[in-house]
């Protein structure tokens, strides 16, 4: 009895408290914090102890089953970064790949939801023209905008011979309004880029007051989707001859109108190749000239040059000419971009073939891509990788690189009179100016970034986590599990939030992480995750609950999934049986606990533990495996209990605690029973 007594008051307990720290593997078990983990899979803090994440959970209703998915032996599944609004609800764009004899491609379009709906929204079709010349999709860049000759979402494609790589084109499709076809577009905004245009004889008819007094304006710029553009004048009685705004027009066809009212005209068309054309004009056959080279119009009759009269009633821009400025191969630098953001009712757009460029279009003319709302951001040796939105400016990431962009939005411009024919309202170009942020720090992927408590994190080229402060300081996240992250080859991940943790996804392997408003890495919470081998996430969409993940199970089917329930779905559309069940394999590895001094000996008595478990469990004391009384596992499931563990264990001078399960398990706190060994 008295060396009972002894022992009891000799006895000391280590409380443990519930592991909220997460994962930290940057330091020795033995010097991280007690709320930290050596290691961890699968688990995570909530609801007041760690536990076995949610599955991925989808129903066979989820399965994307396209025109032409049951016929096709391989589909390729690719969910981009476009966000598009019907109805006032929030949908990305996915799109499945189809390819068939080598003959016919197809790229079917899905509207996703956050609340996994997939919607068929019609597909694009390119066929083989011979045995040389077969062209496919090798990028498609989505974006929403005012509706022009259809539904307003519009396809930027480039297009690879797939008989000859080198070999590209560039089209552009829209969605049509009833959102279920795509159709080619061939006709693009053509801006006014000139008005009050004078005569060659202008002062001698301002002397006599018949000409125009208004000044001569710049309006808009040329569209480099085609360089076409109007230029209005005001005919004076006096003046034959015009200049155009520009010198070297191209070789296609210039159309001259004279107005006699808004809707009535004369019209010439002086075709491609050809100097001149003839109409009956007010009676006369009038011939309209072109000088290419030299930009001018000119008005001649059988007998020479011929002034165009003063109109009576529309005396301001009652001639409209219509011509050509091409800039070389801008169409293709704009439609090849391979990232898109919308900001502030702007289409901004990079990378592509002028890969360091930025475009500006506004959102009520989406195809007016204006030649001098293009901006250089950093060297043009690294094309631009994403773009994302950071409160009120614009980041673009090179694979090394960051860059702020502020944006300055072109103002309305006020005329002094209206055109004969258009009374729209002209706006000046956006100007931006560019920041470098960092010139060491970037991000490869267009998925591999997010938007998280008011903040922008993403994945580095380097495969650190980084996070950027609202005074524009860039923060490392990711020192506690670096470690890991080295392991993987590939950083052009994908990463996603549900508000409460971030989670980094690299094919099969997840990390989930939370942040607070300090971004301190020191407090980041960490836990890594595994998804089953046969899954690919392509990509996600943010949810307040759970990020809706795009899955592709074993190259061929390809599903909408959400975290729910107990166990990882499986959907496999060629199967006789489509759904099958995975369970989570979960585990937990304390930090080391050196109660007294890692130099003291200690004897453990028993542990306590609050855990609760379904299936097999093994828990192992320093390596140790110790078997439970069957009577801890009954009703597993139901919540935590306090569990005793007896280990089998002399002396120990630090001691840590494993927990492996095979379906679910929680623990929250531990009580480690020990006494001082002299």
């Amino acid at each position: 009895m008295k060396y009972s007594s002894l022992k009891s008051q000799n006895e000391k307990v280590l409380h443990v408290s519930a592991p909220t720290g997460g994962a930290d593997r940057s330091a020795s078990p033995l010097y991280i914090d007690d709320n930290c983990l050596a290691d961890c899979k699968n688990v995570i803090f909530r609801d007041g102890s760690l536990k076995t994440r949610q599955g991925l959970f989808a129903k066979e209703t989820d399965i994307i089953k396209g025109d032409f998915t049951e016929e096709a032996f391989y589909n390729r599944y690719s969910l981009t970064e476009s966000e598009i609004f019907i109805n006032g609800h929030s949908f990305r764009i996915a799109v499945e790949y189809t390819e068939y004899d080598m003959a016919e491609y197809y790229a079917s379009v899905y509207f996703i939801g956050t609340d996994c709906s997939v919607t068929k929204a019609g597909y694009m079709q390119f066929n083989r023209i011979s045995d040389e010349i077969f062209y496919i999709p090798l990028n498609i860049t989505f974006y929403q905008g005012k509706p022009q000759n259809g539904g307003g979402i519009f396809a930027l494609i480039s297009l690879c011979n797939i008989e000859n790589y080198t070999q590209k084109l560039y089209t552009i499709y829209e969605i049509n309004s009833n959102l279920d076809g795509w159709n080619e577009v061939t006709d693009y905004y053509i801006p006014t880029v000139y008005i009050n245009g004078r005569g060659n004889s202008y002062e001698t008819a301002s002397a006599s007051n018949q000409a125009f007094t208004g000044n001569p304006t710049v309006l808009e710029q040329p569209n480099l989707l085609n360089g076409i553009f109007y230029a209005y004048f005001s005919s004076d009685g006096y003046s034959s001859e015009f200049s155009l705004p520009f010198s070297n027009i191209s070789d296609e066809n210039v159309i001259c109108r004279v107005h006699y009212s808004p809707s009535s005209y004369t019209e010439w068309v002086i075709y491609a190749g050809k100097n001149s054309a003839s109409q009956t004009f007010m009676g006369t056959t009038v011939t309209v000239n072109v000088d290419r080279s030299k930009g001018l119009i000119y008005f001649t009759v059988e007998a020479g040059d011929y002034s165009v009269p003063l109109m009576g009633k529309y005396k301001a821009n009652n001639i409209r000419i219509t011509a050509t400025k091409k800039t070389e191969g801008s169409f293709d630098d704009v439609v090849s971009a391979t990232c898109c953001q919308i900001f502030e009712s702007r289409i901004i757009l990079s990378g592509g073939i002028k890969d360091n460029r930025i475009y500006s279009a506004r959102y009520d003319s989406p195809l007016y891509f204006p030649y001098s709302g293009v901006t250089e951001i950093g060297e043009a040796r690294l094309p631009v990788t994403a773009l994302t939105v950071s409160g009120e400016k614009i980041l673009a990431f090179k694979a090394t690189e960051l860059y702020e962009i502020d944006m300055k939005k072109g103002k309305a411009i006020n005329t002094a009179s209206l055109l004969a024919d258009n009374d729209s309202v002209f706006y000046s170009t956006d100007s931006f100016t560019v920041t470098a942020i960092s010139q060491s720090t970037g991000c490869s992927g267009k998925k591999a970034l997010t938007y998280y408590k008011g903040r922008t994190v993403w994945i580095g080229s380097d495969g650190n986590i980084y996070a950027l402060t609202a005074s524009g300081e860039i923060k490392i996240m990711s020192d506690k599990v670096r470690y890991d992250l080295k392991e993987i080859s590939d950083y052009n991940g994908v990463a996603l939030n549900n508000g409460q943790y971030c989670m980094f996804i690299f094919s099969k392997r997840v990390f989930t992480a939370e942040f607070d408003t300090t971004l301190n890495g020191k407090n980041a919470i960490w836990n890594i995750w595994e998804f089953p081998a046969e899954l690919r996430i392509l990509g996600g969409i943010d949810h307040e609950i759970s990020p809706v993940f795009l899955c592709q199970y074993n190259s061929v089917t390809c599903y909408t999934a959400t975290l729910s329930g107990e166990s990882d779905i499986l959907l496999n559309r060629t199967a006789d049986t489509t759904a099958q069940s995975r369970n989570i394999v979960s585990s937990i590895t304390t930090r080391s606990f050196a109660p007294e001094g890692v130099n003291m000996r200690k004897r453990l008595n028993r542990i306590y533990m609050q855990l609760d478990a379904k299936g097999s469990i093994e828990i192992t004391v320093n390596g140790k495996s110790l078997n439970l009384d069957s009577s801890t596992l009954k009703n597993g499931g139901e919540g935590l209990r306090k569990v005793t563990v007896l280990p089998e264990i002399s002396s120990f001078y630090s001691l840590n605690i494993a927990l492996n399960s095979d379906t679910y398990i929680a623990l929250s706190e531990i009580d480690i029973h020990y006494i001082k060994m002299q």
